[in-house]
């Protein structure tokens, strides 16, 4: 008879345990499938591409737990069709649902994971050696051929910027994380001293990135003419773009590269990796 009461507690306590699991299971799954309401729908016509690492699902109907069609790759173009009124809050993000086609299927996927410009595909850095990067700007007004910016990625993993039409100064440290660059600087502005007799001022760390290009480019820019080729584009993630190209020196030094960085304000879209700049920097 205690055996018999032992074995019915154990089994009560079971159940509660199961009971009380299922209940926290059930509440994470709510907060994030299940909307409060069945939004109205609007028609949205746009290119859109997929930003989000991995792909993106599509489903049948505005909801995490309806029925997947296919899996969208990354940065892959997709055509919007329709959209709910109201936004929902996924992973963080909050938006509307977007229904695309793509290829010949169509479906909903969530607008968080959506940009209207190609997103990046950064390369997966594991070893990198920087070495300076001299530029200057494409955008109207900028003078031709003058290199005004420069970053200087160390060995010692230190870093510095300089610009001189801006007459600003800063350095700090860079290291690779994740397959990005994250650089941490402090940030000393203007003058003649430059370092010598600036405040110091601390600065958030941001992520940079280098894309290879989907197709190299060859062009000529500038008086000399100067052959170009673009093979990368390089980025503060979040905010201005930038890119690299591969100078084809006139007179190269034997077993050197001559690497030049450039401006090309914040319109990836419009520049992506056909535009470039000539600057008059001496060899690395």
């Amino acid at each position: 008879m205690k055996i018999n009461k032992i074995i019915l507690l154990l089994l009560m306590f079971s159940n509660f345990s199961y009971c009380k699991d299922k209940s926290n299971v059930e509440a994470k799954e709510s907060e994030i499938s299940k909307p409060t309401k069945k939004s109205e729908i609007e028609n949205y016509e746009k290119t859109l591409y997929i930003d989000a690492r991995g792909g993106l699902r599509m489903r049948d109907d505005f909801e995490l737990n309806s029925k997947v069609i296919t899996l969208i790759p990354e940065r892959e173009e997709v055509q919007a069709i329709e959209r709910t009124k109201d936004n929902f809050k996924i992973d963080g993000k909050e938006d509307r649902w977007v229904k695309v086609k793509f290829k010949e299927h169509t479906g909903w996927v969530f607008g968080g994971f959506l940009n209207s410009d190609r997103p990046f595909k950064c390369m997966n850095l594991t070893k990198q050696n920087l070495d300076q990067f001299e530029g200057g700007c494409l955008g109207e007004g900028c003078r031709d051929n003058e290199v005004f910016f420069q970053i200087l990625f160390n060995k010692d993993k230190t870093t510095y910027f300089n610009n001189d039409v801006r007459d600003t100064y800063s350095g700090g440290n860079w290291e690779i994380k994740n397959g990005e660059i994250i650089v941490e600087f402090d940030y000393r502005k203007g003058g003649d001293c430059k370092w010598s007799c600036q405040e110091k001022q601390t600065m958030e760390e941001q992520n940079f990135c280098i894309e290879e290009c989907d197709k190299n480019t060859i062009a000529e820019y500038g008086k000399e003419e100067a052959k170009i080729e673009v093979k990368y584009r390089f980025f503060i993630k979040g905010g201005s773009f930038y890119s690299i190209a591969n100078s084809k020196d006139p007179d190269p030094v034997p077993g050197k590269n001559t690497f030049k960085y450039h401006h090309a304000h914040s319109e990836p879209k419009k520049y992506g990796c056909m535009h470039y700049f000539k600057g008059e920097g001496e060899e690395n």
